[in-house]
């Protein structure tokens, strides 16, 4: 039984569905996650798939340190900040398409899940709460990944960016998530690791939650431009912030 009050005093009344429908809108949060850094430690396949791509080029191997810097505009992007500035145009795009070749046949050979991740995806699903995904990576490879360590969740979006031109930060994704939940932005959430979520959640107008757990690198001078932002510094901190 629900009750609304009235005068100081607790009054029994009937609620329509649609009534019932707006009570759960309201309770209802768009939480839209990264990917990498944020719930999967894939930093091992990332750097094989850009050394093998290096390789073949004739080039040196790079460490799963240098890698990592480079890690939240896309494999595509990464494999070129190791390449000669002077590279030709189609050395640098055969780089970039052997190192997408072989992360699509090997993208979960190392990766492994953040501790405490998929126990926190569960306990948001059970609240009721509206999961996604939008990662920079390519559409297929974002299924796969997400197919092999999350089956148990029941995603609303999966998404990937094959258009360079829409990539985080560029929120144009990101709106048609929030619109098809048919949330309010103040009932949205980014969460990320990166300069790239922070931005988006900014250019979105919604709320930024940083995962402080995974390869957290935002700048301050990024999350202090933020209107409203967080550092969950595990899954159970997120948790409590929604």
């Amino acid at each position: 039984m629900l009750y609304r009050f009235k005068s100081g005093l607790r009054h029994p009344i009937s609620i329509s569905n649609a009534d019932k429908t707006i009570v759960m809108q309201i309770k209802t949060k768009k939480i839209v996650f990264d990917l990498d850094g944020t719930l999967i430690d894939s930093i091992c396949d990332i750097t094989d798939a850009c050394n093998t791509a290096l390789r073949h080029l004739g080039f040196s191997s790079v460490s799963q340190e240098r890698v990592h810097k480079t890690v939240g505009y896309g494999l595509g992007y990464t494999v070129r900040q190791f390449l000669p500035p002077d590279i030709a145009e189609e050395q640098a795009a055969l780089a970039t398409e052997r190192a997408e070749d072989h992360y699509r046949r090997f993208p979960v050979r190392g990766s492994t899940v953040f501790a405490g991740v998929l126990d926190m995806l569960e306990t948001l699903q059970q609240k009721g709460h509206e999961l996604s995904v939008l990662s920079n990576k390519n559409q297929d490879l974002v299924e796969k990944v997400v197919t092999h360590f999350f089956s148990s969740i029941h995603w609303t979006h999966v998404f990937g960016i094959e258009d360079a031109r829409l990539k985080k930060p560029n929120p144009t994704c990101l709106y048609k998530i929030i619109a098809a939940a048919h949330l309010a932005r103040s009932q949205s959430y980014m969460v990320g690791d990166h300069n790239a979520d922070a931005l988006l959640a900014r250019n979105a107008s919604i709320s930024f939650i940083g995962a402080g757990w995974g390869y957290y690198s935002v700048d301050d001078s990024v999350f202090d431009t933020l209107e409203s932002s967080r550092l969950a510094h595990s899954p159970n901190d997120l948790i409590s912030f929604i």
